[in-house]
């Protein structure tokens, strides 16, 4: 029989690679000029979207993931598009880009193919795929970080 961190853990994954699906369909729309073909994946993004949002809406309502420990899942937005690093006293071109999970004013959750590590300071260039949403360049630390299947994800909390 399965558990309730069983299920938590499983559509967790799920959630993971619906939105790696997100991520792929939105950087291969910006790569394309075919307007017929653009349209068409916007509508495989929508779905990708679509499914996402069921599977956090079956962790936060029937699998009460969100009211304990992972109080965040509530308290951020789900803006979803990719987002470029650069590790503070570094040179520029030595960053890397991953994509915000969800985010908040003092945060945001990052999933990355490179990991990064609690402490190190970056400056964070957000550029959501939703246009209605302004894009910014703040600068943040890790907090912390774990590996999810092929992934790298973490939490990053935002300098005042």
């Amino acid at each position: 029989m399965f558990t309730r961190e069983d299920y938590v853990r499983y559509f967790s994954e799920i959630a993971h690679v619906e939105r790696r699906m997100i991520y792929f369909t939105n950087d291969t729309i910006a790569q394309l000029s075919n307007e017929r073909i653009i349209n068409n994946i916007r509508r495989v993004a929508a779905d990708e979207v679509k499914h996402y949002s069921f599977v956090l809406d079956l962790l936060a309502a029937e699998l009460g993931f969100g009211k304990n420990s992972e109080q965040r899942l509530n308290a951020r937005g789900n803006s979803l598009g990719p987002v470029d690093l650069t590790r503070l006293g570094s040179d520029p071109g030595s960053g890397f880009r991953g994509y915000c999970a969800n985010l908040s004013p003092m945060g945001m959750c990052l999933e990355s193919a490179k990991p990064f590590h609690p402490g190190e300071q970056y400056t964070f260039k957000f550029e959501p795929y939703d246009h209605r949403e302004p894009a910014f360049e703040r600068k943040g630390r890790v907090v912390w970080m774990r590996e999810i299947l092929d992934f790298y994800i973490g939490g990053i909390a935002f300098d005042a």
